[in-house]
């Protein structure tokens, strides 16, 4: 546990106010706000809402529209006394970021309408009443409509067709230093906002929820076991496999060139590859699919580009690493996706991780899945980790093993929409109702205590006296008679 988040433990009182709160019913009346711009908008967000509203539907009361950013960009306050969340998914309209700015403004004006002489008259005579008086306003305006921002993606620098100008960057950083709680999808995403100090407020919340895969979309309950005859010889035959990433590297390259008359290869990618491989994509020698980073792919055809990988029928995605990351900020950012959709969809993901410094009890689903080489490994012996996994009985075995990690995954998952529930319930509430589940823990474990140590200074019943109502034989007369 870190220094900040041990202060921040000990400095958290539960008042009485606070408890009572914490202890009613959530209402959580939320404006989703999105225009489907990320690669990852068919699998968060709204899908997370629906299964969230479905998920806590006795627990909280949760109603929710969805809109585009220009309808936020016209909203009145007015019209925002429904609503207490806005979540804004990876919006970048310059006008909704302005128009929520001043919205904000009115917010805190109708809350003091003199917190800006307030507040310069503290910060010239006590700055830390200056800021204890910011904290108290900034609660109450996240009371009245908390603001919730999810970042999918490392847009300062993206892949091919992903990226954004400095302008749209610039904008991103004032929605997120407008919003109450940043979502993002990876540990690398949130310490990269911390590092390169994109949020100018350090205590900023910032949650790290990872990607799911829904039932909506991937066929997670069909029986992907190769058992049949057919399935079986086609594996031991002619695998099907797909190589996916941004780049291609070296090894990769030769193994395609080694390996395309024996197995049934396609390429998922934006890299650059030689001019031999080129022929074979030219003369359809090898497959070929858009990969999302591909500049003709957006929001129009993520869903289709993603179905196309999806019903593909693949028994293994190689999924690929550059060789050298040293100023690869999005790929080092970038999460687990891509293996947790080659699991939902049937495939054994194979992982060019080895040369990335994972720790080996990391979470990462590349070394939970086992199954990974690195830019040293050869197009040999690539090859032979593969069609050691092409007799039936193994490829069950190792697959099994992957789609059991991908249980927690899932989007009705409680493991995933607790963390969603808890980003709307805001810091303070969730850290008090948490408090609170402790509490009622703790005095249950000390009424099982107290009832255990009753049980066990009861005197015992003398097993030798006989009770009334029990009729007692003497086994040893019948002997006698026999």
């Amino acid at each position: 546990m870190s220094e900040d988040t041990e202060t921040k433990k000990d400095d958290f009182i539960l008042t009485d106010e606070l408890r009572e709160k914490a202890s009613q019913t959530p209402v959580f009346n939320i404006l989703y706000v999105t225009d489907d711009d990320s690669k990852l908008s068919p699998f968060r967000g709204e899908s997370i809402i629906k299964r969230l509203a479905m998920f806590y539907e006795k627990q909280a009361n949760i109603n929710y529209s969805i809109s585009s950013s220009a309808k936020l960009a016209n909203i009145k306050l007015s019209e925002l006394d429904q609503y207490n969340i806005v979540f804004i998914d990876n919006v970048n309209n310059f006008r909704a970021a302005k128009h929520l700015a001043d919205i904000q403004q009115e917010i805190l004006i109708s809350i003091d309408p003199k917190w800006r002489e307030t507040l310069q008259t503290l910060t010239d005579t006590n700055k830390e009443e200056a800021i204890n008086f910011v904290n108290a306003l900034n609660k109450k305006k996240e009371d009245k409509l908390r603001i919730i921002y999810a970042l999918d993606e490392f847009v300062w620098e993206a892949p091919i067709g992903r990226s954004h100008d400095i302008q749209t960057v610039q904008l991103i950083e004032t929605y997120m230093n407008m919003a109450d709680i940043i979502i993002v999808p990876t540990g690398e995403l949130k310490e990269a906002i911390r590092h390169f100090n994109f949020v100018g407020d350090k205590n900023k919340a910032i949650m790290v929820i990872p990607t799911s895969v829904d039932y909506d979309f991937f066929p997670l309950y069909k029986d992907f076991t190769r058992s049949n005859a057919f399935a079986s010889k086609q594996l031991r035959d002619k695998p099907k496999v797909l190589i996916k990433g941004i780049s291609v590297p070296e090894n990769i390259q030769q193994f395609i060139l080694d390996n395309h008359k024996k197995m049934d290869i396609t390429l998922c990618s934006v890299g650059e590859v030689n001019e031999h491989i080129q022929g074979l994509l030219a003369r359809k020698k090898v497959g070929h699919i858009y990969h999302w980073a591909n500049p003709y792919v957006n929001r129009k055809n993520i869903g289709p580009t993603y179905a196309i990988e999806r019903d593909g029928g693949y028994d293994f995605v190689i999924h690929t690493k550059p060789d050298n990351l040293n100023g690869e900020m999005y790929e080092i950012t970038s999460g687990d996706e891509d293996i947790l959709f080659s699991i939902a969809y049937g495939a054994i993901p194979v992982s060019g991780i080895d040369h990335l410094g994972y720790d080996e009890d990391s979470s990462h689903l590349s070394k939970m899945c086992g199954l990974s080489f690195g830019k040293e490994t050869t197009a040999k012996s690539l090859r032979s980790m593969i069609e050691a996994h092409t007799v039936p009985v193994k490829w069950n075995e190792v697959f099994n093993k992957c789609r059991s990690y991908v249980e927690n995954r899932i989007s009705n998952s409680p493991l995933i929409l607790a963390r969603y529930f808890s980003a709307f319930l805001g810091k303070e509430l969730a850290r008090a109702r948490a408090e609170i589940a402790s509490e009622i823990q703790s005095k249950m474990e000390v009424e099982v205590e107290s009832e255990n140590k009753s049980t066990e200074n009861k005197p015992e019943v003398e097993s030798n006296k006989p009770q009334d109502n029990v009729i007692v034989a003497d086994f040893g007369k019948g002997s006698e008679n026999e």
